[in-house]
């Protein structure tokens, strides 16, 4: 599992897609978050842990791993 970081102005779609590669995986990241609402509004800074073994293009995880992005 790793963590992801939200920056001002973006939504639970965005960190969805920004982790994950697809929405199909919306439900679980709000489960593994404890996120009720998918109308939540992350802050900035608030970390989200998400499951890297199912992001959907593996190549962005590899380049996120690799330039140290969390």
């Amino acid at each position: 599992m790793l963590q992801y970081k939200a920056v001002e102005g973006q939504n639970l779609l965005d960190i969805c897609l920004n982790t994950y590669g697809s929405l199909d995986f919306m439900i679980k990241l709000m489960q593994d978050n404890e996120i009720d609402n998918i109308n939540t509004s992350p802050v900035s800074g608030q970390v989200f842990t998400w499951d890297e073994t199912l992001t959907i293009d593996q190549l962005v995880n590899q380049i996120s791993q690799n330039s140290n992005i969390v």
